[in-house]
């Protein structure tokens, strides 16, 4: 493993820490509000049948479809100063940005979409992440060949 390619894990890991962080902020938050006890929690769960997951899973691919921004807002990459070392926007930030508001449902908040859509926002952050870092090395070593070449 090269260096970039393990400032990239370490950026993937602080990412998904900071993820985890604001999902489990969001699920202590519902947890609270819940006075539901644990024996009507389990009747609720025996009532939801197959359909019933197919039906909340294509709800949620649709969500994304309609919140999620196709254009703008890739993931910006920079090289810190101090340290030389690869930075990247961070997940939430680039999350909360990403978000078209306007196509939030009127029963959700944003907080709440934002958690709903995690697992496919953080797949295509991910991509976007990698193909941002990519570009970012090439222009600086087309910029150290054009400072070379004069």
């Amino acid at each position: 493993m090269n260096r970039n390619e393990m400032i990239i894990a370490i950026n993937n890991i602080f990412d998904e820490n900071m993820s985890l962080k604001s999902q489990n902020n969001v699920l202590e938050t519902y947890y609270k509000e819940s006075q539901m006890t644990k024996e009507s929690s389990d009747k609720e769960i025996a009532k939801i049948s197959l359909l019933d997951l197919k039906i909340i899973d294509y709800g949620k691919k649709q969500l994304v479809k309609d919140v999620l921004k196709s254009w703008g807002n890739e993931v910006e990459v920079w090289r810190d100063k101090e340290s030389n070392e690869i930075v990247t926007t961070q997940y939430d930030e680039w999350l909360n940005k990403k978000i078209y508001e306007s196509e939030i449902p009127d029963n959700m908040s944003k907080v709440e979409v934002m958690s709903a859509v995690h697992d496919c926002a953080i797949e295509i952050y991910e991509k976007e992440k990698i193909k941002s870092i990519k570009n970012f090395e090439e222009k600086e070593l087309k910029n150290k060949e054009e400072k070379n070449e004069d």
